[in-house]
């Protein structure tokens, strides 16, 4: 699989794009959302994508230690002017590339021009690197989130079917569709007890939201309840790489399908990740 992965990477980079940005967000934490991102990046990987995660939660940035990476910079080191952010990315498993995530992102705003603008030039020497990037943010609806949620392609929304965690994600949809009603909005089920119990929730969701907001979202997939997940963040290894033949990567790898299968922006006629990261330093500048 490795060695049919990176020829397919090979081949790719020879036709290289704009890359295809995913903003994974969630209404409230602890619904496995970081999970879903590096087993979802690795699924990608495997077929035979160049894949960049950006660990983007402020508050609780964990992509490093889920995936047991052993990395002496992050995000910060980049704000602060002292590395270029290719200087701070780590490899991951399966071939991902990662950038740490750290508490300095709302620092932004702080930041001179001058700053601002080799930060730019540092994601561009990024872009060119990946066909895919997902973007792992902080549970929750504040600014932050739904400017990295804005700015992508697609946002994949992560619930489980927990009261409050349904209703946190309906929220969550409620204040993406305001800022942007044209948005691709994925829906992902996680830590359901069964496919009946998934489809319910995701059903309900979707109908709530077609009709009260005219908004339709599309359901990416569900990931039920699964023994191997725990077992896999205990060695601090993604299950998609550790236990392929695990129901939760059966339900990764058909995520990652429907992705690829469902890209129907064609890579010319995206606006380009530095065009949005741009729109985001200004914003915070603004703010």
């Amino acid at each position: 699989m490795t060695d049919q992965a990176q020829k397919l990477r090979e081949l790719a980079a020879a036709h290289k794009t704009q890359p295809h940005v995913i903003t994974v967000t969630s209404g409230k934490g602890g619904v496995g959302k970081s999970n879903v991102v590096i087993n979802l990046a690795i699924a990608l990987s495997h077929r035979g994508k160049q894949v960049l995660v950006i660990d983007a939660d402020l508050g609780l940035a964990n992509i490093d230690v889920l995936l047991g990476l052993n990395n002496r910079f992050n995000l910060t080191h980049a704000l602060d002017g002292k590395m270029k952010l290719k200087d701070v990315v780590v490899e991951g498993p399966a071939g991902i590339k990662v950038i740490p995530g750290s508490s300095g992102i709302p620092r932004i705003a702080n930041l001179g021009g001058r700053r601002r603008r080799d930060l730019v030039a540092s994601f561009k020497e990024l872009e060119d690197e990946a066909d895919i990037i997902l973007i792992d943010t902080s549970a929750g609806m504040n600014k932050h989130v739904i400017n990295f949620a804005i700015m992508a392609d697609d946002i994949v929304l992560v619930t489980t079917p927990e009261p409050s965690a349904i209703t946190d994600a309906y929220a969550m949809i409620k204040v993406i569709h305001a800022q942007k009603p044209m948005a691709k909005l994925g829906l992902v089920v996680n830590l359901a007890r069964s496919e009946a119990q998934a489809a319910e929730v995701a059903n309900k969701i979707a109908q709530v939201a077609s009709q009260f907001l005219n908004f339709r979202i599309s359901i990416l997939g569900t990931v039920l309840s699964d023994p191997y997940v725990p077992r896999a963040v205990m060695q601090r290894k993604p299950w998609a790489e550790l236990y392929p033949r695990a129901p939760a990567t059966r339900a990764i790898n058909r995520m990652a399908d429907s992705i690829l299968n469902g890209d129907d922006i064609p890579s010319t006629q995206r606006n380009g990740f530095i065009q949005r990261i741009s729109t985001y330093f200004r914003s915070e500048v603004q703010a």
